[in-house]
């Protein structure tokens, strides 16, 4: 059966689909601000989240854009939202930290990068 867009208002949609339940696609579809969502998925959107950032940011090796996309991605979220992030440190087991970043980064094509308490 082929995926078609047969509403363009809340009142048109097809009785098989329960609006009255937040539905993922369209709770993206409101963060996008998109048109096709239903007040449960508002409601759904504005509820407090969760952003996890597990072995993102230490991808980008520039301090300062690191820093900005995670402030971008934080000023999106609702009120109550959390934050749950890892990004290896030097600090704590640093030789074997700098041997992994050692053999990691000539065989990949991100480059892996760790920080300090400077940050």
């Amino acid at each position: 059966m082929p995926v078609t867009d047969r509403w363009s208002t809340p009142d048109q949609a097809p009785s098989e689909i329960d609006t009255s339940v937040a539905h993922s696609a369209r709770v993206w579809n409101y963060f996008l601000g998109g048109k096709d969502y239903f007040p449960a998925d508002q409601e759904a959107a504005e509820m407090a989240l969760a952003l996890m950032l597990l072995g993102i940011v230490n991808f980008i090796v520039d301090d300062q854009q690191a820093h900005a996309i995670v402030n971008r991605l934080l000023a999106a979220l609702p009120a109550g939202s959390y934050l749950a992030m890892t990004h290896p440190t030097q600090e704590v087991h640093g030789e074997e930290v700098e041997e992994a970043m050692r053999q990691w980064n000539p065989v990949e094509v991100a480059e892996y990068c760790a920080v300090g308490r400077k940050l």
